[in-house]
């Protein structure tokens, strides 16, 4: 995130987080009761990745992603927008219906298959070495 109104996000199916060993990841409740899991960079705090174990997809900040194509962009939590959202875009007052792929693509939500890779996470982590922002530093205790 930055000093900006918009906050950006691509929804893509859940998949093996690379280098997970060189993120930090903490834990929230969400509206809803669910716990949605966020991991950032060790080194400087930039959050990448959203994820919640009961849906089958992730939440991946934009600004993570080069030559992300953003003609199609489907702009949610929109009922307190404070600018105008352009005219004929897709537009939700909160989160879409269909940001988990539906019902019919449950059995394809195997969060168990992420153990390891910080998908849903015994231990939450802040500690540790991270090359994600470029450099490889040890993080200060």
């Amino acid at each position: 995130m930055a000093c900006s109104a918009f906050g950006t996000s691509a929804i893509f199916p859940k998949f093996k987080l690379p280098k997970a060993d060189l993120m930090g990841v903490y834990a929230r409740p969400t509206a809803s009761g669910a716990t949605l899991y966020c991991y950032f960079c060790r080194n400087c705090g930039t959050r990448l990745i959203h994820a919640t174990p009961d849906k089958n997809v992730v939440s991946v900040k934009g600004g993570c992603i080069d030559g992300l194509d953003w003609k199609t962009a489907v702009h949610i939590w929109t009922k307190n927008a404070m600018v105008p959202i352009p005219e004929g875009a897709e537009n939700h007052r909160e989160e879409a219906e269909y940001t988990d792929y539906g019902d019919q693509q449950e059995a394809l939500d195997q969060p168990t298959d992420l153990r390891g890779s910080g998908g849903t996470p015994e231990t939450i982590s802040f500690d540790g070495r991270c090359e994600l922002s470029g450099t490889l530093k040890p993080a200060v205790p």
